[in-house]
């Protein structure tokens, strides 16, 4: 109650400071750290977000960077809100998108339950595929600092450390299938470790969107959500694409963010379709797990055609992106948080990854993939 209440006083403030910027205001959308909606602006459709300024900062810089260089909408103006103290940044709006259609994940849902695509859908991923393509055919730089650093190394404080270092759970033995043996603790610290020692490390980055979730790219294509645009490490990049669109966007994200898929619900009714055939149990020093991965016939070849770009671009990949997938598979939510059965299948994913994952990366990350099953 407390929360809706909160919630309709600030969108009360809102509509003081935009309602007379727009022809008509369509929707706002409040999710957890984000507030965006859908107005008329001199007769045209826009779509537009509030934010506050450190997000507002990130987002003009990133959009200043890279308009040029990858598909964006175009910005129509930006404004600060007085009442909200917050900013508002208004943008052209792609007319591709609407219900459950427009977006890499309407795509990929669309066909999820199939193993048979038509022309358009093929003509629709091709385009993405192409627009990657490009971005990796462009000249590398090597940088230290980097926008997606928010997600990996800034986040090693704020949740690796705080949510999972003193958890009990992770400091048993975690055996996944009846054979293989892990203690989360090591892996946490060995994890944590890496991105500490290496955090002034230069890394081969090319120019991106930086948050490659499949809501933020639509089928024309375009990129949404620039406040991580810039020079990205590739390593980062590859393992938030893999991440999301084999695990996250599909099973994890309708069930634990549903807010981001407004006007995109069919990825919720979907979600549990990619639930694992997973089993549990434990003592005081073991956790036994047994599982499988289940994703979809379009995502298993959108990501494997997804490699070949890389291959074709002689980008060279080596085992330690295992601590990005990690960071996203823990980092993204509290998986202590979660249901007993996604709690411990976050836990075997982990365990999953941190194994199969050599440095002759190429080939293990397809094993792994060819391995998944199919709903």
């Amino acid at each position: 109650m407390v929360c809706n209440i909160k919630q309709n006083t600030l969108i009360k403030k809102i509509h003081k400071d935009i309602d007379r910027k727009f022809d008509k205001v369509i929707y706002i959308n409040i999710q957890n750290f984000s507030i965006n909606g859908c107005a008329i602006y001199q007769k045209r459709k826009c779509f537009f977000k509030i934010t506050d300024e450190d997000y507002f900062i990130k987002e003009i810089n990133g959009y200043l960077i890279s308009y040029k260089e990858i598909p964006t909408m175009t910005i129509l103006f930006v404004k600060y809100l007085s009442h909200c103290k917050k900013y508002l940044i208004a943008y052209n709006f792609n007319n591709k998108v609407k219900e459950n259609s427009g977006l890499l994940n309407d795509i990929l849902v669309k066909n999820d339950k199939t193993n048979i695509r038509d022309k358009a859908t093929d003509r629709e991923l091709k385009n993405i595929l192409d627009a990657y393509s490009t971005i990796y055919s462009r000249k590398k730089v090597f940088r230290s600092y980097c926008p997606s650093n928010i997600f990996f190394i800034e986040r090693i404080n704020s949740r690796l450390d705080k949510w999972y270092m003193n958890c009990s759970d992770f400091k048993k033995l975690i055996v996944i299938n009846g054979k293989y043996n892990f203690n989360l603790q090591n892996i946490l610290k060995e994890t944590k470790e890496y991105f500490l020692n290496n955090k002034n490390k230069k890394y081969q980055c090319i120019l991106s969107q930086g948050d490659p979730n499949t809501l933020n790219i639509s089928s024309t294509p375009c990129f949404f959500d620039l406040a991580t645009a810039g020079y990205n490490p590739i390593i980062g990049e590859l393992a938030i694409t893999i991440i999301s669109t084999l695990i996250y966007d599909n099973y994890f994200c309708p069930k634990y963010h549903s807010k981001s898929y407004y006007l995109h619900e069919l990825a919720i009714e979907q979600s549990s379709l990619f639930e694992p055939n997973l089993h549990y149990k434990y003592n005081k020093s073991n956790i036994y797990i047994n599982s499988d991965i289940i994703t979809s016939d379009i995502r298993k070849k959108y990501i494997l055609s997804y490699l070949e770009i890389l291959k074709k671009n002689n980008i060279h990949i080596g085992k330690e992106i295992k601590y990005y997938i990690i960071m996203r598979l823990l980092c993204v939510f509290n998986v202590r948080k979660m249901s007993k059965k996604d709690y411990y299948y976050s836990l075997y994913l982990v365990c999953y990854f941190y194994k199969n994952i050599d440095n002759n990366f190429y080939k293990s990350i397809s094993d792994i993939i060819n391995e998944m099953g199919c709903v």
